[in-house]
Parts: C-alpha cells; structure tokens; sequence
C-alpha cells in the first residue's frame, strides 16, 4: 500500500483492530495464539508499543532503564502466586474508601 505515513498508520490500526477482533471470536487455542501474534505484529507496524507475543520457549525478560535484566513470571507462576496470596489469611483487598484515608486513592487525570 502507497501513500503518505498517515494512510499507512490508519491502516495498520484497523488491521490491528481486525486483527484483535478475532482473538475475542476464536475458539481453538492454536488460532487465538496465531490472531494474538497477528495482531501484535499489526500493533508493532502501527507503532503502538505491544510487546510481540514469545514463540522461543525462553523465559520473557524486559531490561530496567539501570541495565537490570527481569524475567517475567509465566501464567503458571501468576496462578500459584494468586493461590498463596488467597490462601493467607492476613491479607485483604483495600477498598478506594480506606486508600482514600491513607492518601493513596486514585487521582484525577
């Protein structure tokens, strides 16, 4: 497709919006993963930052801007860690109500 940066933006968002579109409708594992990495490849070619989704089977890692290297936890992990977090009896849920109280409530933007 020719034409200006702009014509070629638009149409990288809407093949973007296409793209996310048929993640929501797939029902099989294996085509949600192939529209889910179509469509962070068409939000890479519209410059919309998404993180393209990791096919190498290593552990994904994202760089601090002090040169630290962090590698993510895996669904799996986010899963046992939610368990653990649910199952101690000392932890609860802030309400805005009581975030509000300690000065930490949400703010205006």
């Amino acid at each position: 497709m020719r034409g200006d940066i702009h014509q070629r933006h638009a149409y990288a968002l809407r093949r973007f919006s296409l793209a996310m579109d048929r993640v929501m409708v797939v029902k099989s594992p294996g085509q949600k993963d192939q529209a889910k990495r179509w469509a962070a490849a068409w939000g890479h070619v519209a410059k919309l930052n998404i993180p393209l989704p990791n096919t190498t089977g290593k552990p994904e890692t994202i760089t601090t801007r002090s040169g630290r290297t962090l590698v993510l936890s895996t669904p799996e992990e986010d899963a046992e860690i939610q368990r653990g977090i649910d199952a101690d009896p000392d932890t609860y849920e802030l309400s805005i109500r009581s975030m509000k109280r300690r000065g930490r409530g949400p703010t205006k933007g």
